[in-house]
């Protein structure tokens, strides 16, 4: 859809003009229905599938804030700027990830006043972002929102007239302005946050290049805490340091590290393409500004012994040792940190762990993600943020290695295309770009891809398409189209996933400038080793109605992915307390064959209300976030327990669910049928035979319902997201499972989705990555099967 089509007071005039068939790709906007101008009901519509809603991307709520974005869409095509950004509606939960408010007397973040009334952004890099739209509830006494210099010295903010007031007016960004902070009421309620994301920079300005996480990677970290000088290293939960998601990195690139750090704190944690610990970079100052040079370690092998902390190389038959890696045949945990009178070849280098180790094969694991951690200037004030403290995280090819940047894109799971269409103009159908109109926004060149024989590569995407454009175009290595997306319409929605041709080199994409678009590169990389589950066995799918048989596609695309017949063993509309029924698990239990793996995703009937979760540690983060701290030893349910009463928190179920999975499968001899007389060979082959299923934990994800359904506000708060969350990996991990953290891994923007409502509709998709913000589409689904193929099925 484009520009308002028609402007009228009711929403019976918004019904007439959509009477007529070719009207109905119009936007409408109501502005005085009911004779009101403030009016529930007032708002730009669009109409799909028969039915009008409001149009995405606009906000529905009173006329004075709708105007605005009317009237911007209605002069995009005159008024695009050559700083135009890449348009998304960012979730309040997204950004207001810290406890605190920002005070309005000297800009610092209370921590400590009021606890659990406000949350706050930490500071975000102007230089990366523009605050589009706010609506966020204060007082007096906190800035909504307020400007910083380079320095963090407070340059102005603007608060809440009273107590729970909001603030809607966006103050001019002030010249000097380097970092912005915004604080609100932890409830989220009508709160709003909208923020354009400006495109992204590239390794030495080359589009080629790589993505690097927007700049200054020292802006991605958004969690609480900070991994340790163990080895490998440990999360603390410490609101005074922030850590990253896992980073997708190449061997051989160098990170330049420039912030407050200490040397009990990891800078970089490394894992491998499997997750496994890979090696990690202590800061080398204690509470203090960090200065540290840091190469991303590669695969190697060589010859070295150990005497004491020395390692000694004698030779290297592949690759450059680095300092931070693995140190592979050495004692667990062993890492090198210092170079001696080895660089990366022959030499002597420093570990960690003081040991004896006589000359042998050694190796270094490749590092392919990274987290980080540093002081958070938001809550360690003056000592994190003084003139001297640029916190910059840079990232780049090692000049030392002689490495040039890359010549083929790699883009880990899950990763953002839109943010690499940065050019005016769309993409014909022919493949040329012989436009530059600012409505649409597209690659300035075609995007090189990995080789097929790297894995096979898909694109799921959102996006918005008219005739005579393409929004995919897939191209050989001559420039010939091999396959594409066309659009059709004007400014029709267009939801899928491109399966992009084996003999496919390259992909140019194109996307609305006006309207939200997510491009995901996903790519299904063929398995090294043994798997873990073949096509001769089964897996299962245990949970609430998201693991069901209401959706049948979750099964026949679990197949696809994974080569196994899945059996969907979810109860749909139960809680976590029934599903910690023997009744509930009877399915499960009575499987046969034994399933080889069991997903198991937890919460979604239950609300996440403060203080339903709880927490067995009192330092975990539903501990800092003040939930109920269990004693694990005594308040744990009983195994034996066939149907849990209520009065229990929510994390005893979820607890009690995984020791009953765990328990069921775990016995291993009496499923083996021993008879007693068996050899002790024949006795190892039958216990062998013996299905283990691997139990894999799914965090539970964001959703939404609509208001007037029940405890529609409990289930729709991003606080109770993230107690659920949190609670469900807590459970897993307390059991010695490994959970997936879905939310930590897929970009949930819940304001592209549509509210869940009864009753359920379980035929049309309405949304982005959901049916109704609440149950998982088909795009969403076949992202998380590749997920657990590629964390713990390969």
């Amino acid at each position: 859809m484009s520009a308002i089509g028609a402007t009228v007071s009711t929403t019976v005039q918004r019904d007439a003009f959509w009477a007529t068939e070719v009207n109905r790709t119009k936007l409408v906007y109501v502005n005085n229905n009911n004779g009101s101008a403030t009016d529930p009901a007032n708002g730009v519509y669009e109409y799909v599938d028969g039915t009008p809603r409001f149009a995405q991307g606009f906000y529905n709520g009173i006329t004075e804030i709708v105007q605005p974005l009317v009237t911007q869409a209605q002069a995009a095509a005159t008024t695009a700027s050559a700083q135009s950004t890449n348009l998304s509606n960012a979730t309040f939960a997204k950004y207001f990830v810290f406890p605190g408010f920002v005070r309005s007397d000297n800009g610092r973040i209370d921590t400590t006043t009021t606890p659990g009334v406000y949350v706050n952004t930490g500071y975000l890099d102007l230089d990366e972002i523009n605050i589009a739209e706010i609506n966020l509830q204060g007082g007096t006494g906190a800035y909504s929102i307020a400007y910083y210099t380079s320095a963090f010295a407070l340059i102005s903010g603007a608060a809440a007239a009273s107590n729970d007031a909001y603030v809607s007016t966006i103050p001019a960004i002030p010249s000097n302005a380097a970092w912005v902070a915004l604080s609100a009421r932890a409830t989220q309620g009508s709160q709003r946050l909208v923020v354009a994301v400006k495109p992204a920079k590239f390794l030495d300005g080359q589009p080629d290049a790589g993505l690097l996480g927007n700049g200054n990677l020292f802006t991605l970290l958004r969690s609480p805490g900070y991994y340790n000088n163990a080895s490998p290293p440990v999360l603390v939960a410490d609101p005074n340091w922030i850590n990253s998601d896992p980073i997708k990195v190449t061997p051989g690139y160098q990170f330049s590290y420039d912030a407050y750090a200490s040397t009990t704190v990891s800078v970089f944690r490394y894992t491998d393409a499997s997750g496994a610990y890979a090696g990690r970079v202590l800061g080398t100052n204690a509470n203090a500004r960090n200065t540290i040079s840091a190469i991303v370690p590669g695969a190697a092998a060589y010859t070295g012994s150990i005497s004491g902390t020395t390692l000694t190389v004698t030779a290297v038959a592949s690759g450059t040792l680095s300092v931070g890696s693995v140190v592979g045949g050495a004692s667990a945990g062993t890492i090198i940190t210092a170079l001696g009178t080895g660089t990366g070849g022959t030499g002597t280098y420093t570990v960690n762990n003081s040991q004896t180790l006589a000359s042998g094969a050694l190796t270094q694991p490749a590092a392919q993600f990274v987290q980080k951690s540093a002081g958070n200037p938001g809550a360690l004030g003056a000592a994190a943020t003084s003139a001297t403290m640029p916190n910059t995280i840079k990232y780049g090819p090692a000049a030392s290695t002689g490495l040039a940047a890359p010549s083929t894109l790699e883009i880990a799971v899950g990763d953002n295309l839109s943010t690499y269409m940065t050019a005016n103009g769309f993409v014909t159908t022919a493949g040329t770009t012989p436009n530059s109109q600012v409505t649409w926004k597209r690659t300035v060149a075609p995007l090189a891809m990995r080789p097929a024989n790297q894995g096979k590569r898909y694109i799921a995407y959102s996006a918005r398409g008219s005739s005579s454009m393409n929004i995919i175009t897939a191209f050989d290595g001559a420039g010939a189209i091999v396959d594409s997306v066309p659009g059709s319409g004007s400014f029709a929605q267009f939801n899928g996933l491109f399966e992009v041709p084996d003999v496919a080199v390259s992909v140019h994409l194109c996307r609305a400038t006006d309207y939200p678009a997510t491009f995901r590169y996903l790519i299904d990389v063929p398995p090294s080793g043994t798997p873990v589950a073949t096509p001769a066995q089964v897996g299962a799918t245990y949970g609430d109605s998201r693991s069901s048989t209401d959706y049948p596609f979750i099964a026949t695309i679990g197949a696809e992915v994974t080569g196994c017949a899945i059996t969907l063993c979810g109860r749909s509309g139960h809680t976590a307390q029934q599903l910690a029924s023997d009744a509930d698990l009877a399915l499960l239990f009575a499987m046969n064959p034994v399933p080889r793996f069991i997903t198991v995703l937890l919460g979604g009937n239950d609300t996440g209300a403060a203080g339903t979760i709880g927490t067995f540690s009192a330092t975990s983060r539903n501990a800092l976030a003040g939930e109920p701290v269990l004693n694990p030893a005594t308040d744990r349910i009983p195994l034996a327990t066939a149907t849990p009463g209520s009065g229990f928190l929510r994390i005893q179920y979820y607890d009690l669910i995984y020791r009953k999975i765990i328990a069921q499968f775990n016995n291993w001899r009496a499923r083996a049928n021993l008879t007693g007389s068996e050899t002790e060979e024949e006795k190892n082959a039958k216990m062998d035979a013996v299905v283990k299923p691997l139990i894999i934990p799914l965090a539970d994800i964001p959703q939404l319902r609509a208001a007037g359904e029940a405890n529609y506000a409990d289930y729709s708060d991003p606080a109770s997201w993230a107690r659920k969350r949190y609670g469900t990996m807590e459970a897993a991990s307390i059991n010695g499972l490994d959970p997936i953290d879905l939310p930590g891994i897929f970009p949930f923007d819940m304001s592209l989705e549509v509210p869940w409502s009864t009753p359920t509709d379980k035929t049309n998709n309405r949304g982005t990555r959901y049916y109704d913000a609440l149950h998982p589409n088909r795009q969403q689904w076949k992202e998380q099967w590749f997920v657990i193929k590629a964390r713990r099925l390969s």
